[in-house]
């Protein structure tokens, strides 16, 4: 295996062990990283809805990266579903940071890890088509 692949696995590892993790913690202590966002839940209707949309989705989509590391077809699948979420997070993020004034600086460490995500995403892509 080339050093190409090697990395283009390694991006996928790595953000599909952090899907993984937030996914579960967000199903499972859901009120614990809403205090950390400073976002609430005001019924449990909501509290289903972030259990549901952070945690579920983001689960089932750390599922899909790790599956590219095991199944050579779905490894450019996963890299460009990676590429997506987080360019469409990055420019709702934008977005927003632009329309509001966060009150912390989590947002913006959010939104660090979501350009280098970007990054690693189109690095990892580049990669793939090189090594295939």
């Amino acid at each position: 295996m080339n050093i190409a692949i090697k990395l283009v696995y390694l991006i996928l590892l790595v953000n599909g062990a952090m899907h993984l993790y937030f996914g579960l913690v967000f199903m499972l202590m859901p009120e614990d990283m809403m205090a950390l966002l400073s976002i609430a839940a005001t019924s449990p209707d909501g509290m289903i809805e972030m259990r549901t949309f952070y945690g579920g989705l983001m689960f089932a989509m750390g599922c899909f990266f790790v599956l590219g590391l095991f199944d050579p077809s779905i490894t450019k699948p996963a890299l460009l579903m990676l590429a997506i979420t987080y360019l469409a997070a990055v420019i709702v993020r934008s977005y927003g940071l632009l329309q509001h004034s966060p009150e912390g600086a989590i947002l913006y460490r959010i939104y660090i890890i979501e350009l280098t995500g970007l990054a690693s995403a189109l690095l990892g892509l580049y990669l793939h088509r090189r090594a295939t």
